[in-house]
């Protein structure tokens, strides 16, 4: 016995003439529609518009990291968010992996004061999740304060003819470590100085 199946029509929703319109306007859209709602269930990569990220709620709403209340008789918390993209979100998780593996001074002691709180570390993770959110969104909608001048440290290095593994050999740093330093996708401000400090010095020893 055979089946056919009648096509269906899904109208889009129009675009809000008091929204910015961008060419990531009509993706952002049509994975909305997509997804019944839900862009959480699309695994590709997605583009937002900016007026996704004008607020910093909106942001944490994006990431699937914004608290939702779920208390119960005496006990205030907060369950886990299902919604939001969840690219973003994991990758909100791998960052307080890391810093946690890795011992970050404030990771450390928000944990210490959450604790004795009495949260449970699932719990801190969120919080620290939605914490790593914010920061992040001040970087966007701020660019360019807390990222690393690499260039500037590239340019004085090569203008001292100073190879970039002899710098890493004299401060006893991974060459990898200091080449992504250069190239801006680390940040590390006392690296950063370090290494000044150091080509000035090699300079100098040159000249003598």
């Amino acid at each position: 016995m055979e089946t056919s199946t009648r096509p269906t029509r899904t109208r889009l929703p129009r675009p809000n003439p008091a929204l910015p319109l961008s060419p990531s306007h009509h993706t952002y859209t049509k994975n909305l529609t997509g997804s019944r709602g839900r862009p959480s269930l699309h695994v590709t990569s997605q583009r937002v518009s900016s007026h996704c990220l004008n607020q910093p709620v909106r942001s944490v709403q994006l990431a699937g990291v914004a608290p939702i209340p779920a208390s119960s008789g005496q006990r205030t918390r907060h369950r886990l968010s299902r919604g939001g993209n969840r690219n973003a979100n994991n990758a909100l998780h791998r960052i307080v992996l890391l810093r946690m593996r890795h011992r970050e001074p404030r990771t450390v002691a928000y944990f210490t004061r959450r604790r004795a709180e009495g949260l449970s570390d699932r719990d801190i993770m969120r919080c620290l999740k939605r914490h790593i959110a914010n920061e992040i969104y001040k970087v966007l909608m701020s660019p360019g304060l807390d990222n690393p001048v690499g260039q500037e440290l590239r340019q004085l290095r090569r203008e001292a003819g100073i190879p970039l593994t002899v710098l890493a050999d004299t401060l006893g740093v991974p060459r990898q470590r200091l080449q992504r330093l250069e190239i801006g996708t680390r940040a590390d401000r006392e690296l950063e100085a370090l290494a000044t400090a150091t080509i000035n010095q090699l300079t100098l020893e040159k000249a003598a």
